[in-house]
């Protein structure tokens, strides 16, 4: 399995408990009812620390962490 797919799945596990909907690549993230500012903290500590990457303020607000497929490519691009 390549990185982008490892990093794909990771993150559909610990986002949407491996149930994601059928249009989550493009979903905005964070306007998801279930996120709070706690539960994106968490995930942000979760991929940091799997990782081993800092994603910095300005990413976390950024269109970058907002859009799964963009957070898929910010990791990737942080790992490689």
């Amino acid at each position: 399995m390549n990185k982008e797919k490892q990093i794909h799945n990771y993150l559909i596990k610990i986002i949407f408990n491996n149930k994601a909907p059928k249009n989550y690549k493009n979903l905005d993230i964070l306007k998801l009812k279930k996120f709070d500012s706690v539960s994106v903290f968490k995930i942000l500590l979760k991929i940091e620390s799997k990782y081993k990457i800092k994603i910095d303020d300005n990413e976390l607000f950024s269109k970058k962490f907002r859009k799964f497929i963009n957070l898929v490519k910010l990791i990737q691009k942080k790992t490689s």
